[in-house]
């Protein structure tokens, strides 16, 4: 058999060479690794990561899947009988382009408060807010929920052509990772009925949940400047307003819109506040 020269065997590695290139580019470029990258972040600070979680879609019934969803990994035995956590639903968003928060949420006599954060407590009773530390503790409050600044619109921007005219819209992918993130949260929250219930232990819980619309790249609010005049101002966290339809019913899920960069240490504040929070109940507990 006739041996190959070098250069045969050249162009025989070159395609290979070049695919394995290509792909790593088009991995960047999808966001693949943008979830590797996430969750390997989220283990660093003590968080196990649970990646593409199916749920029902609750108008077709059809298995749709969330990016990850993650919990801080803390057992405190310093308070015993109670537990307060944060689960975090994650939606990874590979943007190509900058993402605009805008339209600020003014006051409303219509608006309530308790759709902001979404939470459950046990012991159960027939009216949540006769819970046995209701009267002590506001997790609204704690959490300085009242304070937050919300935004009701977003967008985010393309190009007709290549070169051409720069367009802002709602693009169909963030639109759709928006939408199912909310409808992950109401999922879980209304599934966790089906086991917390008082008669089964004594146990002081908080849950809570929060959707993260995670940012690759450029993450911008539009406000006002002290002469009225519309402005740009780059950020590495807001929080969206977003109303939906879940079943027939009318509801809103608050979205924290932040920077990949962001994300290990807004995690770590939210579970610190938690602690702080179980600490206090269980001292509210102890005869």
């Amino acid at each position: 058999m006739k041996k190959r020269t070098d250069l045969q065997k050249t162009r025989h590695r070159q395609p290979n060479a070049l695919a394995k290139r290509e792909m790593l580019e088009c991995l960047q470029r999808s966001g693949y690794l943008m979830e590797g990258r996430l969750a390997k972040a989220l283990q660093g600070v003590g968080c196990f990561v649970e990646p593409n979680l199916s749920f029902p879609d609750p108008r077709t019934g059809v298995s749709r899947e969330i990016d990850m969803v993650t919990e801080p990994f803390a057992l405190d035995s310093k308070t015993p009988g109670t537990c307060v956590k944060t689960t975090f639903i994650i939606e990874a968003i590979n943007n190509l382009y900058p993402i605009l928060l805008l339209t600020p949420k003014g006051w409303s006599p219509n608006t309530d408060p308790s759709y902001n954060l979404r939470y459950k407590v046990t012991p159960l009773d027939d009216d949540q807010a006769k819970h046995p530390f209701a009267t002590e503790f506001d997790v609204l409050e704690w959490h300085g929920v009242y304070n937050w600044k919300l935004f009701c619109q977003y967008c985010s921007f393309s190009r007709k052509k290549q070169g051409g005219e720069l367009m802002a819209s709602h693009p169909e992918d963030l639109h759709t990772s928006i939408r199912k993130a909310a409808e992950y949260l109401l999922y879980t929250e209304n599934d966790l009925n089906s086991w917390m219930d008082k008669r089964k232990d004594d146990y002081w819980r908080i849950f809570q949940w929060r959707a993260l619309m995670v940012v690759q790249n450029d993450l911008y609010v539009l406000s006002d400047d002290k002469h009225g005049a519309a402005a740009l101002t780059k950020i590495k966290h807001a929080k969206l307003e977003y109303n939906l339809h879940y079943g027939d019913t009318p509801t809103s899920v608050v979205l924290d819109f932040i920077v990949e960069e962001a994300v290990p240490e807004f995690v770590r504040q939210v579970e610190l506040k938690d602690q702080q929070l179980s600490t206090a109940l269980h001292r509210h507990r102890a005869p």
